[in-house]
């Protein structure tokens, strides 16, 4: 578990739980609340819950409870791998929610969430953050997650693409490059060509399949 202070505030603190992070902040003139915000896909690593199921009798429930739901063993993916099978979006969006919702509740147990006040999540995260705010059940949320990892996965499938992170990019460059991919129906052709454009000595020739990361300034 890592842990950080953030800016010079008072009562700042944030505290990094993958696939969570417990946000707590003191504004001047109130006291400190909790926040959650659950990661999205691409925070999943082999190993992942195992420590919770072997440790946490609730989060072996959980996870047992998982493996009725879904058409695949949960635990023997999370805990075992290979990375190649926890990868893939039919997979890995229920191992996200089940360890997120599982961590929820073991500090819910030990009374660290007492004063939350908000539950929140980057893509898939948001459905986790609505199944611990009550929302729908365990057993709902993860139905919805493994339908929604289903589809993703079919589509995934279907089509041949590419991710790139560009970081420190100029405002007036990443308008351009947002443009640009919003006509061409391959990203990485659009990547090769903003890049090259962008910063002739640093450009990624990327191919079909590949992650590239460039910074831009």
């Amino acid at each position: 578990m890592l842990s950080g202070h953030l800016g010079q505030g008072k009562g700042c603190f944030l505290c990094y739980l993958l696939p969570l992070t417990l946000l707590r902040i003191s504004p001047p003139y109130f006291a400190m609340s909790t926040a959650l915000l659950f990661s999205g896909q691409g925070a999943q690593v082999v190993g992942m819950g195992k420590s919770l199921y072997e440790g946490s009798p609730t989060a072996r429930d959980l996870y047992d409870r998982a493996a009725k739901v879904l058409p695949f063993d949960l635990r023997k993916a999370c805990f075992e791998g290979p990375t190649e099978l926890l990868t893939e979006t039919r997979v890995c969006q229920p191992a996200l929610y089940v360890q997120g919702y599982a961590i929820a509740q073991i500090l819910r147990e030990r009374g660290k969430l007492n004063d939350l006040k908000a539950c929140l999540g980057l893509s898939l995260g948001e459905l986790t953050a609505y199944a611990v705010a009550g929302v729908w059940d365990f057993e709902t949320g993860l139905k919805i997650v493994a339908e929604r990892g289903r589809l993703m996965q079919m589509a995934c499938d279907q089509t041949k693409g590419a991710m790139a992170r560009l970081s420190a990019v100029h405002a007036k460059t990443f308008l351009n490059f947002a443009l640009l991919s919003a006509s061409m129906p391959l990203i990485s052709t659009v990547l090769a060509k903003s890049l090259s454009q962008a910063n002739p000595k640093k450009s990624p020739k990327p191919s079909l399949g590949q992650r590239s990361s460039v910074r831009l300034n």
